[in-house]
This record gives C-alpha cells, sequence and structure tokens, in this order.
C-alpha cells in the first residue's frame, strides 16, 4: 500500500501508521504478550481444576476400575481409558463454547457492543477511544486455547490414568 501511494504521490514521504505511531505498537505487542501469559496462568489453573475433578472421578469409580481390571482389562488400557475419556469430555466442552461464542462474536462484531455505561469517550496516545466496539474473531485466537486444551487434558488425566491402573482388583471390590 505505501509503495503503490509512493507511486501516486511520487514528491510526498508515505508512512505507515506503524511508523507514525510507534507506541501503539508497543501497546498492540505488550497486549498480545501479556494476552499468552495470561493464557498460560489460566491454563495451569484450568489444569488443576480439571486434575481434581478427573482424580475424584477416578477415586469414585474405583470399584468399577477394579471390576474392569478383574476381568481382564490391562492396566496401561484402563489408563488410556481415562485419558481418551478427559479428552472426549474436553471436546465437548470446546465444541459447546465455540457453538456459543462464534455467533454471539458474529453478532457484536456487526452490530458493535456498546460500552457507553462504562465511558462515553476517552483519548489515549492521540487516539479517540469510542465507546462503541466491533470485536474481531482470528483464527489465531481461537486455535492457540483449543491447542493449550488438547495438551492439557491429557497431562492432567496422566496421574489420575495411573491411579485407575494401579486399582487391585481386590482393594477395589472391598469397598
Amino acid at each position: 500500500a505505501v509503495s503503490a501511494l509512493q507511486t501516486i504521490f511520487p514528491g510526498e514521504y508515505v508512512k505507515t501508521w506503524r511508523q507514525i505511531r510507534p507506541a501503539i505498537v508497543k501497546i498492540i505487542e505488550f497486549q498480545e504478550y501479556n494476552m499468552l501469559y495470561s493464557l498460560i496462568f489460566i491454563y495451569i489453573a484450568l489444569g488443576g481444576v480439571v486434575f481434581n475433578s478427573i482424580l475424584i472421578n477416578v477415586i469414585d469409580r474405583k470399584r468399577e476400575y477394579g471390576i474392569m481390571s478383574a476381568l481382564g482389562l490391562k492396566p496401561f488400557a484402563l489408563g488410556r481409558l481415562i485419558i481418551y475419556e478427559s479428552l472426549w469430555i474436553g471436546a465437548f466442552a470446546a465444541a459447546v463454547s465455540l457453538f456459543i461464542s462464534i455467533p454471539f462474536t458474529y453478532f457484536f462484531s456487526v452490530f458493535g457492543l456498546d460500552l457507553s455505561f462504562a465511558f462515553d469517550r476517552f483519548s489515549f496516545v492521540g487516539l479517540d477511544i469510542e465507546p462503541l466496539v466491533y470485536p474481531v474473531m482470528s483464527a489465531k485466537q481461537v486455535l492457540m486455547p483449543l491447542a493449550f486444551l488438547l495438551l492439557l487434558l491429557p497431562l492432567a488425566s496422566l496421574y489420575p490414568a495411573r491411579f485407575a491402573a494401579m486399582v487391585s482388583p481386590i482393594e477395589a471390590m472391598k469397598g
């Protein structure tokens, strides 16, 4: 775009907005890193919650796993069952969240999200910020959390899967 304008206006000096407002470029870069670190923190906390839920579920179903083991299910297969179960639950949760969030984001990207209840208008680094915001959803914003989720679920279910695999059929049936 800059080179096209340079050919149209050969005697003029053309700059991109990044060259004109480097402070805004730095703010955007900082915001991207801030979002990444926030997501990492949130997913670590979410991993603890998922780990706890899966472990409690495995402890509650200890008798079932003991019966499966007594019927001949190998410990590795039982552990794999726990991991697959957590992946299926995570995939279902991801599908439901995408099913809900994509239409909402599309709606607000067309009609805007009115934040005038919080502020009327303000200026930041020489730019006027309007209270009507139009969100944009990119593939990166959708795929990065999904990738974190698909990495987190198997990791969070490793110990519960090992715990289930080590259940003695005799101890499990005792109660």
